[in-house]
């Protein structure tokens, strides 16, 4: 006969010690929820804080104390950690881009370098390298060029700002350079 404080039991359990009691791992293993026997949900060891990776197996991150929230075949490069990629499919941050986020939508890219950046969601939108703290608001094929610092497109179709153009802004529309 198993003691009733000695398992996790469907209908909750009582007088658990948070220090003592947890659900996971001891090791170097990931912690898998699996729904209709499909991983839909992982906590992954990683140097100092765990990532949390969301939806297809395929989504993955290189660096530590990120998220990848759903969607597939998302992409969080080395050396950047504190991203997120909210969801969506062949969304990718590249190598040290620090505290970066896609929130959503389909294959946009931050490139490498770039700290701070966000894309807010859209179609095939980028960031160039080296461009910190560089937005696109949304909207398709938008585009910042490398070393854009400080740069911003809101949203529209085809708007780009170019190389070393720093602190520029685009409302939108169409075909803005």
């Amino acid at each position: 006969t198993l003691a009733s404080n000695t398992f996790w039991r469907l209908s909750g359990n009582a007088d658990i010690s948070p220090t003592l009691d947890f659900l996971g791992t001891v090791d170097a293993k990931p912690l898998k929820l699996r729904v209709n026997n499909v991983t839909g949900w992982r906590v992954e060891p990683a140097w100092l804080v765990p990532n949390v990776i969301g939806g297809r197996e395929n989504n993955t991150i290189e660096t530590f104390a990120s998220v990848i929230g759903g969607g597939a075949d998302n992409f969080v490069a080395s050396n950047s950690p504190y991203s997120a990629i909210s969801g969506g499919a062949y969304n990718s941050i590249g190598t040290n881009s620090e505290a970066t986020v896609i929130a959503g939508g389909n294959l946009n890219k931050v490139g490498s370098g770039s700290r701070w950046a966000a894309i807010n969601g859209g179609y095939l939108n980028s960031i160039g390298d080296r461009s910190d703290a560089g937005m696109v608001g949304g909207g398709l094929l938008n585009k910042l060029g490398t070393n854009a610092f400080e740069s911003t497109i809101s949203g529209g179709y085809q708007c780009g700002i170019g190389n070393n153009a720093s602190t520029a802004t685009i409302g939108g529309g169409y075909n803005n350079q």
